[in-house]
C-alpha cells in the first residue's frame, strides 16, 4: 500500500484485515461427458463439497475460483477436501487446487 487507508477504505478495498483468501481449481476429464452425467458430476460436488463446507464456486467445472459464503477466507482444510474430492472421482482425469490467494485481486 502507497497510502495509509483508514478503517472504513480498508474494508471497502478489502485491504489490512478485510482482504479474503480462496483459491483456483482445474479438472482435465478422461472423455467428453454427456450432458446428464456433467450434471450429476457438477450436483454432486456443489452438495458434496461446496455447500457442505459453505463454500462459493464461480466459473465453469473445468476452472473455478473457490471462497467462503461469509466474509472470511477459505482454509487449507478446503483446499485439501476440495482437491481429494475431485481426485477421487473415476470421470476425472486430473484436477489442480491453487494455494490460497487474495480473492479481490
Amino acid at each position: 500500500m502507497s497510502k495509509n487507508h483508514n478503517h472504513r477504505q480498508r474494508k471497502k478495498l478489502h485491504l489490512g484485515e478485510y482482504k479474503e483468501l480462496g483459491f483456483t481449481f482445474s479438472v482435465e476429464f478422461h472423455a467428453e461427458l454427456d450432458t446428464a452425467a456433467h450434471d450429476a458430476l457438477l450436483e454432486a460436488f456443489i452438495c458434496e463439497v461446496i455447500e457442505a463446507r459453505k463454500l462459493m464456486c464461480g466459473g465453469s467445472f473445468s476452472w473455478g475460483f473457490v471462497c467462503r459464503d461469509t466474509r472470511c477466507d477459505a482454509s487449507d482444510e478446503d483446499r485439501v477436501a476440495v482437491r481429494d474430492w475431485l481426485a477421487a472421482r473415476a470421470e476425472i482425469k486430473s484436477a489442480e487446487v491453487s494455494e490460497l490467494v487474495d480473492a479481490w485481486q
